[in-house]
């Protein structure tokens, strides 16, 4: 079984030293790859956050109407006991990436998290196909629930991936 998840241009920032005056007091701007808020539970900017350099915050997703190209659709192999529907947590019902063998102790039970291995920024002059190329070659990675209530981090095999496309 598949599943398409989406890797997407984000929008990063780095707050200037704003007790000081000059060059150091001014905000510092960039961008990096990662799963798209379209895809399945990745959690989107929080996840992402995490995985960027000390003092950067992710703004938001890029793109819209008149916007360069800033996503790619990957194609996933899912693992046996991961699959895409519907899945209950509590009494809420969501629609993702979900392990039906086990559950984790974190609170989100069943759900399988999508991220990329490696979030760096941009460099200076690389494309946002090429950064978004440079992520999905860094791993796929599905954290999915274990038997004994943690999370197990695996490279997903990737089938296929797509052109570089915008909305």
């Amino acid at each position: 079984m598949t599943h398409d998840i989406i890797i997407s241009i984000y929008s990063c920032h780095k707050a200037g030293n704003k007790s000081k005056a000059g060059p150091d007091s001014l905000d510092t701007y960039g961008a990096a790859a990662g799963v798209s808020m379209l895809s399945t539970r990745p959690e989107g900017a929080y996840a992402l956050a995490q995985m960027l350099p000390d003092g950067w915050t992710v703004d938001n997703e890029v793109g819209g109407i008149g916007q360069p190209p800033h996503r790619k659709r990957v194609t996933i192999t899912l693992p046996e006991g991961v699959e895409y529907g519907p899945y209950t947590i509590g009494t809420a019902t969501l629609t993702g990436l979900h392990s039906t063998q086990h559950t984790s102790t974190d609170g989100m039970w069943a759900t399988v998290y999508v991220y990329v291995r490696e979030v760096r920024l941009m460099e200076p002059g690389e494309s946002r196909e090429q950064a978004i190329d440079r992520a999905i070659k860094s791993g796929i990675m599905l954290a999915i629930p274990t038997s004994t209530g943690g999370r197990e981090s695996i490279r997903a095999d990737v089938a296929s991936v797509s052109g570089i496309f915008g909305d």
